[in-house]
């Protein structure tokens, strides 16, 4: 009766073989169950950790305020450096170009298309003629 509720046609049923190949199936399974569930941990608590840095990070700036005064004070605080120590010149000058502070007063204006530079209304008279 015990024989009839496990039937499997076509399998013996002592082949030591198949039950091998299940246990090693269902221990391939359950190591790559294991294997996802530390994987999305570890993914979970990455963008966990982006997430407060990145907070942080808005906090910083605005706690700067104006970063262009931090800047030029920066720039010039380099500037004094440069002075008093004339190796690091090369560098200072590689990234700023001079010892002047830029101050921008605000974008720069596009030039006025309808009206020609004085260059260019020269060239048009001379096209005119035929010298060039």
């Amino acid at each position: 009766m015990a024989d009839e509720n496990n039937f499997n046609p076509g399998v013996p049923a002592n082949d030591s073989r198949l039950t091998q190949l299940r246990t090693l199936v269902h221990s391939i399974a359950i190591s790559i169950f294991i294997l996802a569930g530390t994987v999305s941990i570890f993914i979970y608590r990455e963008a966990e950790l982006l997430s407060r840095e990145n907070q942080q990070l808005i906090e910083f700036v605005a706690e700067q305020g104006n970063t262009q005064e931090v800047i030029d004070d920066m720039r010039l605080k380099l500037g004094q450096y440069t002075q008093q120590h004339p190796d690091f010149a090369p560098i200072y000058f590689r990234y700023f170009g001079s010892n002047q502070v830029a101050r921008s007063q605000g974008p720069t204006p596009i030039p006025n298309a309808a009206q020609p530079s004085p260059a260019a209304s020269s060239r048009a008279s001379t096209n005119k003629t035929g010298v060039r």
